[in-house]
């Protein structure tokens, strides 16, 4: 494997743990949220959602598109007194069909 891979994935794992040890050590709760494959997506710009297109721009406009696959799933904190106050800190991308 090409060094400089290597080192991309290193650093990748150390940000991660990081990542981990931090939402480990908040009072707050954590989830990661994914969408099922088939979901269909009209638009999804102002959602919690990023498509990502298998070439091209992100969130490309795709009408009666429907999510393939979760590449990464969206990152939110949970509010324990009003889930409409739930904050999506990243949101999830998946790529359409």
């Amino acid at each position: 494997m090409d060094e400089r891979i290597k080192k991309e994935i290193k650093i990748l794992c150390d940000k991660a743990l990081e990542l981990a040890l931090i939402l480990r050590a908040s009072k707050s709760r954590f989830i990661c949220s994914t969408i099922r494959e088939g979901t269909p997506v009209n638009d999804a710009e102002g959602s919690e959602m990023m498509l990502q297109g298998f070439e091209g721009p992100q969130n490309p406009k795709i009408e009666d598109a429907k999510v393939a696959f979760t590449v990464f799933g969206a990152l939110r904190k949970l509010d324990d007194l009003n889930s409409d106050a739930d904050l999506t800190l990243e949101k999830l991308m998946s790529l359409p069909m």
